[in-house]
């Protein structure tokens, strides 16, 4: 009988233990936000997926922000290749009502070595990164230091 009383207390203990533990982590989500970042193969594939567990921003902008600076760093495996040049800069990231992302790089995005039409895959290789990552953007405009690429700079007179 003895042990009966022992083995309840023992399993209330452990029950209230993890209700105090759920309970915490509900409170308490994860300092961690999931990404997938894609890059291409080095083996000629399509794509090379890598997850990656960034830490949470609030603003959707600090997200978005803290996910391109990783995109920057490139891929840990080896099995993928960069696709920006590691001195690229993000000058700015604006996001706005009709959810509309506008990033902004430095010059240095040009500098891959490869061709123009390389550029432009560049580009759609980050534009599809950001839009299966963040679902409420629904366009990505992305220029290099504030000018559109393929079109007539802008000169201020």
């Amino acid at each position: 009988m003895t042990m009966n009383k022992v083995a309840a207390g023992l399993l209330g203990s452990l029950g209230m233990v993890l209700l105090v533990s759920i309970t915490i982590w509900v409170v308490n989500p994860s300092p961690f936000t999931r990404y997938v970042l894609m890059f291409p193969d080095t083996a000629g594939g399509d794509q090379h997926h890598e997850i990656r567990n960034l830490p949470h921003r609030a603003g959707r902008r600090d997200a978005i922000h803290v996910f391109l600076s990783e995109i920057i760093l490139g891929p840990a495996d080896v099995g993928a290749v960069p696709f920006l040049p590691k001195e690229t800069r993000i000058l700015g990231v604006f996001l706005d009502e009709k959810k509309r992302l506008f990033v902004n790089f430095s010059g240095d995005v040009l500098f891959t070595g490869q061709s123009e039409t390389a550029l432009e895959d560049v580009i759609q290789i980050l534009k599809q990164n950001i839009l299966f990552n963040f679902r409420f953007v629904d366009s990505v405009t992305v220029t290099i230091d504030g000018q559109v690429p393929g079109f007539p700079p802008i000169i201020e007179h």
